[in-house]
């Protein structure tokens, strides 16, 4: 996906910590919301798993809101 290697770490680390905060703030409720597995196929149909592709997004506007 990146062509710099240290840009994709940097992406994989920031997503591990979206995720840690993420799961401190709402435990395990968006699972149970939404029956989205973080590791499942994002349903955008990007491919990639659904906490490397909408969560971010979706974290960064529900903080928008606030």
């Amino acid at each position: 996906m990146y062509d710099d290697p240290l840009m994709a770490k940097r992406v994989d680390r920031f997503s591990e910590i979206l995720l840690g905060v993420f799961t401190k703030i709402f435990g395990r409720g968006l699972q149970r919301q939404t029956g989205l597995n973080l590791n499942a196929p994002c349903p955008c149909g990007s491919g990639l798993k659904y906490k490397r592709c909408c969560l971010p997004k979706e974290l960064a506007a529900k903080k928008r809101r606030k």
